[in-house]
C-alpha cells in the first residue's frame, strides 16, 4: 500500500505536519510548502493525495483567506482535527534564559506568548516564518543567543533544548485542521458539513435558513459572513452544522437550496477530536 503524500504550509515539525500526522495515524509523507495556496496547488496537480490546513483559531478566529482558497480550487473537507497549541521558548543545548538575546518566530505565536515575552524588553523579537522553519534555522546555522517560540516537535526534530515550558498566555488554545481533498469522497458515519451560500436583501431571510435547520433538529456550530470581493454590499455566509440523522440533514439542505442562491457544499466529515501538539 502506498504512503499517502499530504501537502501542508510549513515544513517538518510544523504545527501544520503534527496535525497531519495525527489525523492520519500512520506512516505518511509531508509534501512542505510555502503557502496555503501552494499546498492546494500540489493536491489539484497530482503531486499529493491530501491536504491539510489550519482554518480557525480560537483566538484569531477564522482564516478566511482560506475559505477562497477552497473555493478557488473546488476542494472538498473530508476530515478535521482541534489541535491544542503549546507554545515553547528553546534554543541550542545548553542555552539560558540570560543568554537569549533573541526570540525569533511566527507573528501569531509571538502574538501568544506576549505576557511571557514581557518580562524580557532588553530581548529583541522577530517576526519571521513558520515556527518551524525558526528552529530550523537556528539549528542549522548555529545561532547561539537565539531562542524560538515553537512546539515541542521542533525541539525533537532539529535537536533544540527547551528553555521555557508553556509560554503561551492562553492555555486553551485550540487550531481547528481541516483535510482537504480535491475527489468527491464520500466519508461513512458523517455527522458534520460545512456550507456556504448567498441570501436576498429581504427581511429575515437569514432567519429562515436557521429556521429550516432548527426545526430539523440540526446543530449550528459557526455561522459567519464575508463580503464579497468587490461588491461590498454582498455577503457570503459560511455555516458548519452536525446532525444526528442524516435524513434531516438531508431535508434541511434541500430546504435551504431554496431560500438561498450560490449554495456550495464545502463538504460533509466527522467532527473533529481533540488532541494536544505533542508527537
Amino acid at each position: 500500500m502506498s504512503v499517502k503524500r499530504v501537502a501542508i504550509q510549513g515544513i517538518e515539525a510544523s504545527f501544520h505536519d503534527v496535525a497531519a500526522r495525527k489525523y492520519f495515524n500512520e506512516p505518511i509523507e509531508i509534501v512542505p510548502c510555502n503557502s496555503f495556496r501552494l499546498s492546494c496547488e500540489k493536491l489539484v496537480n497530482g503531486e499529493a493525495d491530501y491536504c491539510v490546513m489550519a482554518i480557525e483559531n480560537s483566538i484569531a478566529g477564522s482564516i478566511l483567506t482560506n475559505y477562497n482558497i477552497i473555493h478557488d480550487y473546488k476542494l472538498r473537507i473530508i476530515g478535521e482535527l482541534y489541535m491544542q497549541i503549546e507554545l515553547h521558548l528553546m534554543g541550542l543545548n545548553g542555552i539560558r534564559m540570560e543568554e537569549v538575546e533573541q526570540i525569533h518566530s511566527h507573528t501569531m505565536a509571538i502574538r501568544q506568548c506576549e505576557d511571557f515575552l514581557l518580562q524580557y524588553p532588553k530581548v529583541k523579537v522577530l517576526a519571521l516564518n513558520d515556527t518551524a522553519e525558526c528552529a530550523r534555522n537556528v539549528s542549522q546555522q548555529q545561532l547561539h543567543r537565539v531562542g524560538v517560540i515553537a512546539g515541542e516537535a521542533c525541539a525533537e526534530y532539529y535537536h533544540l533544548s527547551i528553555i521555557a515550558r508553556n509560554i503561551e498566555t492562553h492555555k486553551k488554545n485550540y487550531t481547528r485542521f481541516i483535510v482537504l481533498s480535491d475527489k468527491n469522497v464520500k466519508v461513512s458515519d458523517a455527522n458534520k458539513a460545512s456550507i456556504s451560500f448567498q441570501l436576498d436583501n429581504s427581511t429575515r431571510s437569514l432567519q429562515r435558513v436557521v429556521d429550516v435547520f432548527g426545526d430539523n433538529g440540526i446543530s449550528m456550530t459557526k455561522i459567519q459572513s464575508v463580503p464579497v470581493l468587490g461588491k461590498p454590499s454582498e455577503y457570503i455566509f459560511l455555516m458548519d452544522v452536525e446532525w444526528k440523522e442524516y435524513s434531516k440533514y438531508e431535508e434541511a439542505v434541500t430546504k435551504v437550496m431554496k431560500e438561498t442562491f450560490n449554495f456550495s457544499l464545502l463538504g460533509e466529515y466527522q467532527k473533529g477530536k481533540s488532541v494536544t501538539s505533542k508527537l
